[in-house]
């Protein structure tokens, strides 16, 4: 396969095979069929002209509806792993133990050290 599209060591193609499927009956008659389909689509029922279908979007949902579900998704994922309690217990308990520490020099060191271990 490689030495017919030209793509092997010392292969050459001897035709543009993007150019062959261009000009072929099997792209025209898929195209016809995806411009039905976008004509009968629920967001344009007339046909797919600028002025009848300005509200076309290429997407099923809008932005705002993709983004709060996926924003669901990866806090169930977050929920369903057990990596993330012990993190956030490691975390809470880094936190209280250097919460309130006094402005001296251990003090802001032990702080720094709590940033750095978070």
């Amino acid at each position: 396969m490689l030495h017919i599209i030209g793509a092997a060591l010392g292969a050459v193609a001897e035709q543009d095979y993007a150019d062959a499927w261009c000009k072929s009956n099997g792209y025209v008659t898929i195209k016809k069929a995806l411009a039905r389909r976008w004509q009968l689509s629920y967001f344009c029922p007339q046909p797919a002209t600028k002025e009848k279908c300005k509200y076309n979007i290429e997407f099923a949902v809008p932005f705002q509806m993709q983004f709060v579900l996926c924003f669901y998704r990866v806090f169930q994922q977050y929920y369903r792993t057990p990596y993330i309690y012990s993190k956030l217990s490691s975390a809470l308990f880094i936190g209280f133990t250097f919460f309130k520490m006094d402005n001296i020099l251990q003090g802001l060191q032990n702080q720094m050290f709590s940033i750095f271990m978070l």
